[in-house]
């Protein structure tokens, strides 16, 4: 057997349960060793084991070992019954066996799940760990922006709307000391799908150097911080953004000083 036909046998969710045979056993043991990378299948399974566990637990009743314990019972032997076949005690013996064999039989058989069962809760696990993670990292974004506006060295720049798109208002959260930009966007203009807005550096004697693109989905977040910049300004271009303006769509002009 390949790596591939022991994973798919059924034979590593076996072992973790320790319900293989001798033989399945040694096959087991034999494909550790020659694929070592089985190890984390293995470890993996047993995680999944767990969690599932956890999740499906069930709480007997408090009443339902009484009621199995009446009903395995056997009948009290008469004391003056001479003889015996060893039945009663054999009943008496096997009693609390079963009793405890069919309490345990539900945590038992919510072991017993398919592989694909399994690998669903292993994306699950993976699938909120990345989304916590994210969330995570979108929180420490928000922090490190809201250290930046209120950091004392900086200072608000207020966006000249041009005369074809009076509805814009924006500020840029300047900041020289730390060399950050954060653009705050409260009204832009409408675009189509297949343009962007874009960011621009001007400065005397210098073409406008061309900086971030963006589709205003954020209304709070960081761009490009250019040296020596007299002004920024936004336009409206084709989307992914140029290499010069298009200076009949500036929509706003963002003195530095």
């Amino acid at each position: 057997m390949n790596i591939a036909d022991i994973r798919e046998s059924g034979l590593l969710e076996l072992y973790v349960l320790n319900e293989v045979s001798a033989d399945d056993r040694r096959i087991v043991l034999a494909a550790i060793e020659k694929y070592p990378e089985l190890k984390r299948d293995i470890q993996e399974i047993e995680y999944s084991l767990e969690q599932y566990a956890k999740v499906h637990a069930v709480v007997p009743s408090s009443d339902i070992k009484a009621k199995l314990l009446q009903n395995l019972d056997p009948p009290p032997v008469p004391q003056n019954t001479s003889k015996s076949d060893g039945t009663n005690n054999r009943r008496s013996f096997f009693g609390p066996f079963i009793t405890a064999l069919i309490i345990g039989s539900g945590s038992i058989a919510a072991l017993f799940f398919t592989r694909n069962e399994m690998q669903q809760l292993n994306a699950q696990y993976e699938s909120d760990k990345i989304l916590c993670d994210s969330l995570q990292l979108v929180e420490q974004q928000r922090q490190e922006i809201f250290a930046g506006i209120t950091d004392p060295n900086s200072k608000i720049l207020v966006g000249d709307a041009t005369e074809n798109y009076e509805e814009t208002v924006l500020y840029i959260h300047h900041n020289p000391s730390s060399g950050k930009n954060y653009l705050q966007i409260k009204e832009l203009p409408d675009i189509a799908i297949n343009q962007s807005y874009q960011l621009w550096s001007l400065k005397d004697g210098v073409d406008p150097i061309p900086l971030d693109v963006f589709q205003g989905s954020d209304s709070l977040f960081e761009i490009q911080f250019e040296e020596n910049t007299n002004a920024y300004a936004i336009t409206i271009e084709p989307l992914g953004g140029q290499s010069s303006p298009t200076l009949e769509r500036l929509i706003t002009i963002i003195p530095v000083s």
